[in-house]
């Protein structure tokens, strides 16, 4: 197993308990629960972005920025992470999810229901990418 590997496990288990954290909310209406939720689906996404990056040969990216420009630099080398926008998608649920719904507090239900979608869309496509380039290049 790939050592990023166990990044894109933890981060399909972040998007899970999502998913719990939006369903207690719901149960509950905690604003901290609805906050964590948003946590948890951003960290989802940063976990899968470091996976991404260190099977294409980055090194674990330490910051919110090494992430940005790591994104930047795969979709330089790597035509289909331009076209599908993951820098932009990135961007997009730091934005949504970390800024506005945990920061915040201010993203709607459905809003985050929506998020979770583009997390779960994220994590497929990231999972995708590295699957083929592992092929191409086995560790």
């Amino acid at each position: 197993m790939v050592r990023g590997m166990s990044l894109l496990e933890e981060a399909r288990r972040a998007l899970e308990e999502a998913e719990r954290e939006l369903q207690r909310y719901l149960k509950t209406k905690e604003k901290v629960v609805f906050r964590d939720a948003c946590e948890k689906a951003w960290m989802a996404t940063f976990l899968a972005t470091d996976h991404l990056l260190m099977v294409y040969g980055f090194e674990k990216p330490r910051s919110g920025n090494e992430r940005r420009r790591g994104l930047v630099e795969l979709e330089k080398r790597v035509s289909e992470a331009k076209e599908l926008g993951l820098r932009d998608r990135f961007g997009s649920r730091a934005y949504h999810l970390h800024s506005i719904g945990f920061y915040e507090g201010l993203l709607e239900v459905d809003e985050l229901k929506l998020e979770i979608e583009k997390v779960r869309e994220y994590l497929e496509i990231v999972e995708e990418l590295s699957r083929r380039q592992l092929q191409r290049n086995p560790p």
